[in-house]
């Protein structure tokens, strides 16, 4: 039961919705193409770099999810939507939420 009310408060805080913002914000200044984008995150956010399937997966959902919000491939890197998104799935991972 706490895993899954942990989960759910990371999807629906207002205090992660607005960290998530904050970094999307932040990304979008640095300017970073995507895919050094998604590096950059996962070296922040999880203390590692993705592994090439993780940053395969990762560039395919962000692709994904702004076609379906109607964002051109070309406007994804500078669109703060679909990167405060993106943050908001990395706080949500296991490996973000949980101390080993």
């Amino acid at each position: 039961l706490f895993r899954s009310a942990q989960s759910l408060t990371m999807l629906n805080a207002p205090f992660v919705i607005d960290q998530s913002a904050k970094w999307a914000a932040a990304l979008i200044a640095e300017g970073l193409p995507s895919t050094q984008r998604v590096r950059h995150m996962f070296e922040v956010g999880l203390s590692r770099e993705p592994d090439s399937t993780e940053l395969s997966i990762a560039l395919d959902y962000l692709s994904e999810h702004a076609a379906v919000q109607g964002i051109g491939a070309a406007d994804i890197p500078g669109n703060a939507q679909i990167w405060q998104d993106f943050a908001q799935s990395l706080f949500c991972l296991k490996e973000f939420i949980y101390v080993r």
